[in-house]
C-alpha cells in the first residue's frame, strides 16, 4: 500500500486522530485516550533499520476505532488546548 508522506496509511474500521515524528508523544496520546477508555493503538510508518542513523524516517499515528474517532478528538483537542493556555500564562 502506498500512501502520501504526512499521511498515515488507512486501516478499515480504524480512524487515524493523531500523529507525529515523535514516539513518545504519540504513546502519551494513547494513554490518555486508553484513561478515558476510547481504545487505541499506535503504529509506525517509520523504517527501524535507518532509525540507529537518521532522525524520524516516517510517522508514528494513533487509531481509534471508526465509531470512537468524535468521542477522541473532542478529547484530544480539549487536552491540547488546556495545554496551550497553561504554556500561554
Amino acid at each position: 500500500m502506498f500512501f502520501q508522506p504526512n499521511e498515515p496509511p488507512a486501516f478499515e474500521g480504524w480512524t487515524c486522530v493523531f500523529s507525529s515524528a515523535n514516539r513518545e508523544e504519540a504513546l502519551l496520546v494513547k494513554a490518555d485516550l486508553d484513561a478515558a477508555e476510547i481504545p487505541a493503538t499506535v503504529r509506525s510508518t517509520k523504517d527501524s533499520s535507518f532509525s540507529l542513523f537518521t532522525a524520524a524516517m516516517g510517522e508514528v499515528a494513533v487509531y481509534v476505532p471508526e465509531d470512537q474517532a468524535e468521542a477522541a478528538n473532542v478529547l484530544l483537542n480539549s487536552d491540547f488546548g488546556d495545554q496551550a493556555d497553561k504554556e500561554a500564562t
